[in-house]
């Protein structure tokens, strides 16, 4: 125990020196994003200072009396943590809890690094990171917490054991280890079920590695919050920050309070925690206001900080509310024996989503800075380019082949636990076996958090769908905690009432009223090694083979099978269908692979707990049936609407990300209560180190491997939508100064490949209020860089601030683009010519496909480079008239069109002046095709015919 506690305190040594860490690296972040510093007319120091300071207060005392309420009611016998008032106000915090993770952290997260200040890096924008660190810090949560609890009971174990005895007496005396559980007589038989009494160390330690890492996820991101709060001079968003974070820190302050009573830690560690959760946020505030002139929450580090620490909170909250807290108590013996109580437990883990649902709304809708963000999401939806991968009949093949591969797959790996009856290398209660669904339940929690999360996050935040309801609210976390919740119903009710109906039956016909009172809640455990951990339920008893004989782990087993599958299968069919719909080889190729390994271990999985239900042949069969066909089924579907299905449509957006959603819940909380935290906790790996190092490694393995596939990739770009040669590409751009502004001309020819295909191409084009672009090279390159442009004129747009770019940003801002997508190997293959006037300043430079730049009088592109500067150098001078101007642009394009094969006689030229930007209708130059070198080019020229 002195081990334990001096863990403890390096811990709480660790966490003050990392958030004392944390605040000089955010500090220090330089802004990268200057677009989004508070508008000026919004920002008001006064009174902002005054809401910041009755915020410090507020919060400090919501926070000191909600996790000091337990123990200053614990002399109130109503308030009792054993009565049922406390169950219901700790499961109310912690239904607070599991909506701020879900709602309120995560969705941050995924904000804070996609967003448009990290700039186009692959490392942010190619990987859906807040689901994965989410991920890992829920898995890395349930290791310590398994790691913790089988190291203390190991040593009670050895302490318990006689120091001399003999291996006879070593197994004779761990064999029957008897002990009394709360409510009734619990009769444990078998070395691996060392059962304690629920008020012992055993079950003290776990409370407290649950209170420890509970305030961790809890002060990470109240640290966050607070700088982010101290730092804002807005009042419109420090007000309703307030609010929110008050209720937080009291109902989150209960629950944690609850904890920490629970885990009987002594008075100074008590008094350390409780004052680690009440001054956290407020310390976080004053740090900010502090730091409010020199931080900014929008610059790259920062964001980059503040999501990996987001996403770590959420996963730590998720893990904690829905294992330890929620999990906890609605399978505990009270709760499943009472019918009154599991309905107000669930109204008011109801209420507590609600509320906290409430204040982010509130938040979200209230906050000047979101709706700017908004409102640059909601660029117009359009339909995507043609793929040059699209083969209709090599894609036909691919399916075929999809369907048969992961029908066996499928079929495999659901197959292979059922049959290991007959193999005892994977039978259930072999090391072996826990293994491989250690790895299958890594592949579901994977699939769960990093492919589906994501798609759903993407789907219902598509700039396709209208921008209320999906805009202002994160539906996607709500859905996913809100099926996570119903699935811990189903799964509480379901066992409660099959318990009661078995216990009904197994109870004498004319037995007595008081021999059924004497027997009510004694409950015979027989803990063997094929039975899991049910987190707090009591409630085993042998199998006799038949109905009444059905024990609560295999009841519990079934329901797990049974809604685990649900949650697969959702996924299995919408997943199967894009598949089915899609045309693009790059798109099916991947998804082929990925999903026959997805499906065979999710498969192997499912079969186990199917295995360990012990269901009929008749229902094994069905269930198999139904897994292993679902993602074919969805593919032959698909196929059968490709033509009118499209992806990108609003209605396929929000069944997709609805479905999605409700699958990620379900599969997380399985994955999570059900399938790891149950073997995890399982006395055969607690008591066997071996077995939990590999199991962990294990976890690790499939949790790793269920990566996305490549045409799922978060972010703008996918291998298949880059430019690797250009295909359709304009010829030379020719520009000058001239004495009230800038000329600017360029031919309209389009060339594909050689031939001269298009001939009314625009490629001058103005940008904003002061500048003129003119592009040579690929066409659908200038495309995507006049994207970007309307992009960075509409974010400047909003502040209407009274500023506007002028041509010199859009220059350095091009140069930028340019040279970063050089870095990448994906260049944009453009040559840009950027001029402008702003406050009677004349403007013209270049800039290359690799982000070489210049500025000067006059410059070209292409062709025009060699043939036409040669001419602007001899004729161009300062004074320049329109009339002057305007010829000696024609003069240079005639050149360019007597001597360049990709040029044609149709341009366009346009001038901006302080007035505006003026491009003129396309005509022609009037040609002469008659002197000599023209008639016969090639003669003198040697080996030409």
């Amino acid at each position: 125990m002195n081990n334990f506690n001096s863990s403890c305190s390096c811990k709480f040594l660790s966490i003050i020196s990392f958030l004392l860490l944390l605040s000089p690296i955010l500090v220090s972040s330089k802004c990268a994003c200057e677009a989004e510093d508070q508008e000026k007319e919004q920002q008001d120091s006064g009174q902002a200072l005054k809401l910041k300071l009755v915020a410090i207060s507020s919060i400090l005392v919501a926070s000191a009396i909600g996790v000091c309420l337990p123990f200053l009611v614990k002399n109130i016998r109503a308030l009792h943590p054993d009565k049922v008032i406390f169950s219901l106000i700790k499961t109310f915090a912690g239904g607070v809890i599991l909506a701020t993770g879900f709602i309120h952290i995560l969705p941050d997260a995924y904000e804070s690094l996609t967003s448009p200040c990290l700039g186009e890096d692959p490392i942010w924008h190619h990987f859906p990171f807040p689901s994965f660190v989410a991920m890992m810090a829920a898995i890395l949560t349930l290791m310590m917490e398994s790691f913790a609890t089988g190291y203390h009971k190991r040593n009670e174990l050895s302490k318990a054991l006689p120091v001399n005895g003999d291996e006879e007496n070593h197994h004779s005396e761990s064999d029957h280890a008897h002990a009394q559980a709360q409510g009734g007589h619990v009769h444990g038989h078998g070395r691996s079920a060392f059962l304690l009494d629920r008020t012992n160390s055993s079950d003290l330690i776990r409370h407290r590695v649950v209170s420890q890492v509970l305030e961790l996820g809890i002060l990470v991101h109240s640290v966050i919050i607070g700088l982010s709060l101290g730092a804002s001079e807005n009042p419109r968003t420090i007000k309703p920050l307030v609010a929110a974070l008050t209720f937080h820190q009291f109902f989150e302050g209960m629950g944690l309070g609850g904890c920490i009573f629970q885990a009987k830690f002594k008075h100074r560690t008590v008094a350390i925690m409780v004052l680690f959760f009440s001054l956290t946020t407020p310390i976080g505030v004053a740090v900010g206001i502090g730091i409010s002139n020199a931080y900014n929450e929008n610059s790259p580090t920062a964001l980059i900080v503040q999501g990996l620490l987001n996403s770590a909170s959420a996963g730590i909250l998720i893990y904690m509310a829905l294992v330890d807290l929620l999990a906890d108590d609605f399978m505990s013996p009270k709760m499943q024996t009472s019918f009154r109580l599991q309905l107000g437990t669930t109204f008011t883990l109801l209420l507590g989503v609600s509320c906290q649902r409430f204040c982010v709304k509130s938040n979200y809708t209230s906050s000047p800075g979101e709706q700017e963000k908004l409102v640059l999401r909601q660029l117009c939806c359009e339909d995507e380019l043609q793929d040059s991968s699209i083969n209709k009949t090599k894609a036909l093949k691919y399916k075929l082949v999809a369907i048969s591969s992961i029908l066996m797959a499928s079929a495999l790996g659901v197959s292979l636990p059922i049959l290991g009856k007959k193999f005892p290398a994977f039978q259930p209660e072999n090391h072996i076996f826990f293994l491989i669904k250690a790895f299958a339940g890594g592949v579901i929690l994977a699939t769960g958090f990093v492919h589906i999360l994501p798609d759903a996050y993407e789907s219902l935040s598509s700039p396709c769908l209208s921008e209320k309801p999906w805009g202002v609210f994160p539906f996607t976390g709500l859905l996913a905690m809100v099926s996570a919740i119903g699935t811990m119903m189903i799964d509480t009710f379901a066992t409660s009432f099959y318990k009661k109906s078995h216990f009904n039956k197994a109870l004498p016909v004319n037995g007595d009223e008081e021999m059924r009172g004497e027997h009510e809640g004694h409950v015979h455990v027989h803990t063997h090694a094929s039975h899991g951990h049910a987190h707090g339920s009591a409630f085993v008893a042998e199998d006799s083979g038949t109905e009444i004989g059905l024990s609560g782990h295999i009841i519990r087993q079934r329901i797990v099978s049974q809604v685990l599958e649900i949650g697969i299968v959702v996924h299995s069919v919408i997943i199967g269908i894009s598949l089915g719909a899609s045309q693009s080889v790059r798109t099916i190729k991947p998804l082929l692979a990925a999903l026959t390994f997805h499906q065979f271990f999710e498969g192997m999985g499912l079969g186990g707990c199917i295995s360990q239900a012990k269901f009929k042949t008749r229902a094994i069969a069905i269930m198999i049936l139904f897994f292993s066909f679902t993602t074919p089924f969805g593919i032959a579907f698909g196929m059968s609407i490709s033509k009118i299905y499209s992806e990108k449509s609003p209605t396929a957006l929000v069944v997709e990300g609805i479905f999605n959603s409700l699958s990620a819940g379900i599969l997380i909380y399985m994955s999570l209560v059900d399938l790891l935290a149950a073997d995890f906790m399982n006395p055969i790996m607690q008591s066997n180190i071996k077995l939990q190092l590999g199991s962990n490694l294990s976890l690790l393995l499939g949790a790793a491997s269920s990566k996305q596939p490549e045409h799922v990739l978060v972010g703008p770009e996918s291998d298949s939508q880059r430019t690797m040669y250009p295909y359709v590409t304009g010829t030379s751009v020719v520009a000058l100064k001239y004495k009230d502004g800038i000329l600017m001309a360029a031919d309209m020819g389009g060339s594909y490949g050689s031939t001269l295909r298009y001939k009314s191409v625009e490629r001058i084009k103005p940008i904003g209020k002061h500048s003129l672009l003119g592009a040579s090279g690929e066409i659908s390159d200038f495309q995507e860089i006049l994207r970007y442009l309307d992009e960075l004129i509409l974010y400047d747009n909003m502040w209407d601030d009274g500023n506007s770019l002028g041509p010199k940003e859009v220059h350095n801002y091009l140069t930028r683009i340019m040279y970063n997508r050089r870095n990448k190997f994906n260049p944009l293959w453009n040559s840009l010519v950027l001029g402008g006037v702003k406050n009677g300043q004349k403007y013209l430079g270049t800039v290359s496909m690799i982000g070489v730049n210049f500025e000067d009088n006059h410059v070209a592109s292409g062709f025009g480079n060699h043939l036409a500067r040669p001419i602007l150098r001899q004729e161009w001078h300062e004074n320049l008239s329109f009339e002057d101007g305007v010829r000696l642009l024609e003069k240079c394009m005639l050149v360019l069109l007597y001597r360049d094969r990709s040029a044609v006689n149709k341009l366009q030229i346009a001038k901006i002046t302080e007035e505006g930007v003026t491009i003129h209708k396309p005509y022609s130059l009037k040609t002469n095709w008659e002197f000599s070198a023209f008639q016969n080019p090639t003669h003198g020229a040697v080996g030409s015919w």
